[in-house]
């Protein structure tokens, strides 16, 4: 028995499905793709962190800290940096 919420769901979900098979979204070919490349790229300001002298090893970093009395960013993880196993 279909309850009203259920009716909703599987209305949206109808929807949504033509939504995602819809043939006028943007195009990528030959004559678009210099386009898209440059809208993808990362930006001057989004690249900024670049620019930070970051140190190989945590013994260098905390002698670069107490000389130049900053504190130390600790970036410390598990695992691949994407999430990929």
């Amino acid at each position: 028995m279909l309850t009203p919420a259920l009716l909703a769901c599987a209305t949206a979900l109808h929807g949504s499905i033509f939504v995602l098979q819809d043939p006028s979204g943007p195009v990528l070919d030959d004559a678009t793709f210099a386009t898209w490349r440059e809208y993808l790229r990362p930006s001057e300001p989004e690249m900024c962190w670049r620019t930070i002298p970051w140190r190989e090893t945590f013994q260098q970093a905390v002698r670069d800290s107490q000389i130049d009395g900053k504190p130390i960013l600790l970036w410390a993880m598990n695992g691949h940096p994407l999430g990929c196993v």
